[in-house]
């Protein structure tokens, strides 16, 4: 037959569908290692595998919320919780005071407040979100199992030439920094999936309402225009983060320094407090259970956000967009 037959005159495609049915980490190294071609099918998996791994631990979809040191098992943010995880920690709370037999007027001293309680379930189920995020990429592609096949195959000692593609692959977590996308907040929105509420980042200029002709050509320029000047979403002062920081805090109420007619009055009692969010495209947004439909709320979003800035920063407040 003429022409060349081989996994090389294969579709980049098909290699790349090669590699992703590969069942470790180590024939993934070495497969790219036989040749230029594979070599780049090959580091590109390695670097599908960490974006895998970044993202299955960024808490996307997962509940988030800042528990206060007051806050009370009995007390718990309005659809946070399942009916049977609200039952378990009220009956865990329950079973401490009889086991201490304190009155209900000390119950804020229990050991068993809310934080303290999730404390100690994301303890037992070896689950620390924050520790495994940092966690080095190096020993979630390269563990003690491929590097126990790497000696017994005598890797390290293959030619130079060889050599060299390797180091790349080893080192593909510190060459390849895993970053969000630079898309500028226009094209994104915040989905609350637990309301079923969403903030467009369109909705963002709102806040430029009533800033000097110069700062409002600014902030435009920034956020709001192409180019290379533009910004990510991620880059703004007052961004998607800040609006979810400033409604998923939960503490007890009475115990909150909070003053009537203040800007940060219900900051304590915060309505999306573990709450499920996504960031996504409008064309991208998340399915809702049920017959529930999604409902814009940027314009009381931003409303509540400009209050928070102004009430922190003054006449200045847009400086600090």
């Amino acid at each position: 037959m003429d022409g060349k037959i081989g996994i090389q005159t294969l579709p980049g495609e098909i290699l790349a569908m090669v590699f992703q049915h590969l069942d470790d980490i180590f024939s993934v190294v070495t497969l790219g290692l036989t040749c230029k071609l594979l070599f780049s099918a090959g580091y590109a998996c390695l670097v599908d595998h960490l974006k895998s791994h970044y993202y299955s631990q960024a808490w996307f979809g997962d509940r988030i919320i800042c528990v206060g040191d007051d806050a009370r098992i009995t007390d718990l943010p309005q659809d946070a919780f399942t009916e049977v995880e609200g039952t378990a920690m009220k009956l865990a709370f329950e079973s401490l005071r009889g086991e201490s037999n304190e009155d209900d007027s000390n119950e804020q001293d229990h050991s068993q407040t809310l934080q303290a309680y999730l404390v100690e379930k994301a303890s037992s189920n070896n689950s620390n979100p924050i520790y495994t995020l940092l966690s080095s990429y190096d020993d979630v592609l390269f563990d003690t199992g491929f590097w126990k096949q790497a000696r017994e195959s005598n890797l390290i000692s293959r030619p130079f030439v060889e050599q060299t593609r390797l180091l790349e692959l080893l080192y593909v977590g510190h060459m390849h920094d895993i970053v969000l996308d630079e898309i500028p907040s226009q094209g994104l929105v915040l989905y609350n999936i637990t309301t079923g509420e969403y903030v467009r980042g369109d909705a963002f200029p709102l806040l430029y309402d009533g800033a000097p002709s110069k700062r409002r050509a600014e902030l435009e320029l920034m956020y709001e225009t192409p180019g290379p000047r533009s910004r990510a979403f991620y880059r703004r002062k007052l961004g998607f983060a800040e609006i979810v920081a400033a409604r998923f805090c939960w503490t007890y109420e009475e115990h909150a320094d909070a003053t009537s007619g203040h800007a940060y009055t219900n900051l304590h009692r915060g309505r999306w407090a573990g709450h499920r969010f996504e960031i996504a495209t409008s064309d991208c947004r998340p399915r809702l259970k049920g017959t529930r439909e999604w409902k814009d709320v940027s314009e009381e979003v931003m409303a509540d956000m400009k209050r928070i800035w102004i009430e922190e920063f003054g006449d200045e407040w847009q400086q600090h967009l």
